[in-house]
């Protein structure tokens, strides 16, 4: 069941569009992109387009950084012993291998904990107790920590300080820690609340070499940078100025960053782009998450002897293609759930299942389905489950409506997860559809083209596509550009591909081909016939060219 997207045409102000082509000295395409997203002041154009180290904040906006910095100096100068408590996510990991190598490097005993696979998200009040008992003096937790009061005061009453460096959202009250840094705090005053958990670490380590080894902070941002772009990509955090400027600037000093795991990993993935970074290294590093261990992840990115970095990226390739296989697994059994279970016009789909199905098959299949989706798993004495939602739905929200049917909640508005008592299940199910229903409209819960550009077939060049690529890098809240090229006709087309699953057309006007992946959305071209085609552009590996990768086709 795919819901056909709604095509939004662009609308800009045709002088806005003509002032920002002069400032800039760039084509009207570029130009009609910018003003089409409301970036109509040439100065915030030109350094939309160049976001570099002056678009990176001063840290010391971040709340508690001070007594966070304080704390951490004290570790050092003192030898203390030290946990970096990570989740084992990409964000988590990369966090991790930012602050361990720096806290040993000043002074301290450092130890790392990440759970494994089968260990859960967040800080494990057992693990921090058990750590407390056996004489760590502080712990740092990375990604983790804002809401888990009752790990933070089982390491307190061990005698164990905590600092934590996370991004999640804070409840009324904060832990009782050190110090709680994160940009999502109601007092926090520094100018970007989007920080990925890996860049935030890379932002209070800056202020710890600052005060404690400041001659050595270009070092420092030179291995640790590239951490904090990987991140950033990772956790799909909105690409602001700032978290643009910082994948940027870690993707340049990526190949030469002192961090011989991580430099052989971007080579392994032939890293050659900043759009490579999310096709192709963070999925083969987030493999990791399928190890019994949480720390693989962390072993790659920080090893140093070459035949051992080369075994563990063999683990990861095996891992990720267990990954693929599970994927597509779990999506199906999702489907046939959703087949046996599920009325399509819910406002949410709430699914029952005995196997865990994991977020990115949920993902998947609420962008296909285009409604929230809600997983419902028994485990152990009760239940547990997660939610994911393509339209754009507070899911926190949702389960803060649900909140006296739950026993625990957790996560961001787009991607969350609970547990629940046995009696639970179906008036969860009851509830989430009536806050659905409150809270939205249910028939606008449609996909949508966003068009940046109109684009006639003769005007397509290797000039456009590279100063769209000066967009880059693109995601979350700053997608690709989406051009629409009206009345293309075909000379010719061609099928490719193992089982000829991909189709390439040859257009009559222009000099550009058109890919369709998968040859779902132009699987018959009729002679004579014309096509409005809507999707990205890019320039041929081999040929140089330029491609339209179709994401939308309709016929005149």
């Amino acid at each position: 069941m795919t819901v056909e997207p709604e095509w939004v045409h662009p609308s800009p102000d045709p002088d806005t569009v003509r002032r920002l082509a002069t400032a800039l000295d760039c084509s009207d395409v570029l130009a009609s992109v910018l003003a089409t997203r409301g970036v109509t002041d040439p100065e915030r154009a030109a350094r939309w387009l160049s976001p570099s180290t002056d678009a990176i904040h001063d840290p010391a906006g971040l709340p508690d950084l001070e007594p966070a910095v304080d704390r951490l100096a004290s570790a050092v100068t003192g030898s203390e012993s030290v946990l970096v408590y990570a989740d084992r996510d990409v964000d988590g990991v990369t966090g991790c291998a930012a602050l361990r190598p720096l806290l040993a490097d000043l002074g301290a005993t450092v130890d790392s904990h990440i759970p494994g696979k089968y260990d859960g998200y967040g800080l494990d009040a057992n693990v921090l107790a058990d750590r407390a008992a056996a004489g760590t003096d502080l712990v740092v937790a990375v990604d983790c920590g804002t809401t888990a009061h009752e790990a933070v005061d089982a390491a307190v009453d061990g005698g164990t300080d905590v600092v934590v460096v996370d991004h999640h959202d804070p409840d009324e009250q904060l832990p009782a820690a050190a110090a709680c840094v994160n940009p999502r705090r109601a007092d926090c005053t520094y100018p970007n609340t989007d920080l990925a958990a890996g860049a935030l670490a890379w932002k209070v380590g800056q202020a710890l070499v600052t005060t404690q080894d400041p001659v050595r902070i270009e070092r420092y941002h030179r291995r640790t940078l590239p951490l904090a772009a990987v991140a950033t990509i990772g956790d799909y955090v909105p690409l602001t100025l700032e978290n643009r400027a910082i994948v940027r600037e870690g993707f340049q000093r990526l190949p030469d960053c002192g961090l011989a795991g991580l430099e052989r990993s971007a080579t392994h993935c032939g890293v050659e782009s900043l759009a490579d970074l999310g096709w192709s290294l963070v999925p083969l590093l987030n493999a990791a998450q399928e190890a019994d261990s949480g720390d693989v992840m962390l072993e790659v990115l920080l090893a140093t002897e070459r035949r051992r970095i080369d075994t563990l990226l063999e683990r990861l390739e095996q891992f990720r293609e267990d990954r693929r296989q599970a994927r597509a697994e779990r999506i199906a059994h999702l489907q046939a759930c959703f087949e046996a279970q599920v009325d399509p016009d819910d406002p949410a789909y709430v699914v029952r299942t005995d196997d865990y199905v994991g977020g990115a098959a949920m993902n998947d299949l609420s962008e296909e389905w285009y409604r929230p989706v809600f997983t419902v798993r028994r485990k152990d004495d009760g239940y547990t489950g997660g939610a994911r939602s393509a339209p754009d739905v507070d899911l926190l929200g949702v389960l803060e409506a649900c909140a006296d049917l739950l026993s625990d909640h957790w996560g961001h508005p787009g991607a969350a997860g609970y547990t629940m008592d046995l009696d639970a299940p179906a008036p969860f199910e009851r509830r989430v559809k009536e806050a659905i229903h409150a809270r939205y409209d249910v028939d606008e819960f449609r996909p949508t083209l966003d068009i940046d550009v109109v684009i006639e077939p003769t005007v397509l060049h290797e000039g456009i596509v590279q100063e769209i690529d000066a967009l880059a890098p693109f995601g979350t809240d700053h997608d690709e550009p989406l051009v629409l090229v009206e009345a293309v006709a075909f000379d010719s087309f061609e099928q490719f591909g193992d089982g000829d699953e991909h189709w390439k057309g040859h257009p009559a006007d222009g000099e550009f081909e058109v890919l369709d992946w998968g040859g779902e959305l132009l699987p018959t071209v009729e002679a004579g016939m014309a096509y409005d085609l809507a999707g990205s552009l890019s320039e041929d590996d081999w040929s140089g060219g330029v491609v339209l990768e179709v994401e939308g086709a309709s016929h005149q």
